[in-house]
């Protein structure tokens, strides 16, 4: 699963962003010039290439816990003593699933995202990408709901007999400097998600204690606190998706600057879609989440002389995935993609 919904993602960014190449401008701002060339663009296409390429070193470290699960007779270290109360997928294996919901939710992100930035265009069945989004907001229920998963990660996290709450109070990754001087560094993202993850699974864990003080159990001690869980839940699949890039990029040894590229912007991205939490937790202060934006736009402006190898590295095979959405010229393309009626003598 977190393989097939990394094709769909990776297929949908290739699509916007050979189409945001090719198709140009009407405004007055720039008649004629490639929407690509909109700062607005850049930072939606290219993020969503970059999570695109998360979600495929996710699905690699995905595909290897579970070949060794299959060496083991089946059964993982996580496996034989989890224990639900939301969801039966997450006893399977608890990274597993937590794989399973990053990817899917991660998908329907991506696809809604280029969906929304090819215009009417990416509305058109032909052209894939709204399949692509449909396919992974079905799957959010399918195979395991989602939510139930992060509920039920969140849960074990906060009642884990482990001393999480000793490194709560960790320094932030980027004390004393803006945050946009360490975000090309691949490894500051899982840092900072890290730290956000311990951070929130402390509170969740001092909540959980103070209810019990109280006498409360089941329903009444869990039902207030279901949001929190579910949201440490999809912080730590971001925390393994964070680990599955950095390991990546450090096993190319500098050889892949792009990947670099990539990675960067990934974590920059997912900083920015999580600054309100990353603040409240302290693990960013206020400046350093408002120097987000220009890492991001810097990291954009990096990655603009790779869009051929982007969208190369990305791209499923043309054989297996045809859409007149990539072509450079997609009014022909789409004119020979679809079969009109001749309406006959009628």
């Amino acid at each position: 699963m977190p393989s097939a919904a990394a094709a769909t993602a990776r297929a949908s960014a290739v699509a916007a962003l050979r189409h945001s190449q090719h198709r140009r401008s009407h405004g007055r701002l720039a008649p004629g010039a490639p929407v690509l060339a909109y700062s607005t663009q850049q930072r939606s296409v290219l993020g969503a290439s970059a999570e695109a390429f998360a979600l495929s070193c996710a699905a690699g470290s995905a595909l290897d816990l579970w070949q060794r699960s299959q060496d083991a007779g089946g059964e993982t270290e996580e496996s034989a003593a989890a224990e639900t109360a939301f969801s039966p997928w997450a006893a399977v294996d608890r990274r597993l699933s937590a794989f399973k919901a990053l990817a899917v939710d991660g998908a329907a992100r991506v696809s809604a995202e280029c969906r929304r930035r090819c215009g009417v265009a990416g509305h058109l069945a032909v052209n894939r990408v709204t399949g692509y989004a449909g396919f992974a907001e079905a799957f959010g229920a399918a195979g395991g709901d989602n939510r139930l998963i992060l509920l039920d990660i969140g849960r074990a996290l906060a009642e884990e007999d482990t001393d999480e709450a000793a490194h709560a109070a960790a320094p932030p990754p980027a004390e004393g400097t803006s945050a946009a001087a360490g975000t090309d560094d691949p490894h500051w993202w899982p840092r900072t998600v890290g730290v956000l993850e311990r951070r929130l699974t402390a509170r969740l864990r001092a909540a959980l204690d103070e209810g019990r003080r109280r006498g409360l159990d089941g329903m009444d001690l869990w039902n207030p606190l279901l949001e929190r869980a579910r949201h440490l839940g999809e912080v730590h699949t971001l925390r393994l998706a964070a680990r599955s890039v950095a390991d990546a990029v450090t096993a190319a040894h500098g050889h892949d600057p792009v990947g670099r590229a990539l990675a960067a912007l990934y974590g920059t991205t997912q900083a920015l879609r999580l600054s309100g939490p990353l603040q409240w937790a302290g693990v960013l202060s206020g400046e350093s989440a408002a120097s987000l934006e220009s890492a991001a736009d810097r990291q954009c402006a990096e990655l603009a002389p790779y869009l051929d190898e982007i969208a190369a590295r990305l791209a499923p095979p043309e054989d297996l995935a045809p859409t007149p959405l990539a072509a450079p010229d997609y009014a022909a393309a789409l004119h020979s993609a679809l079969s009109w009626p001749d309406g006959g003598d009628s």
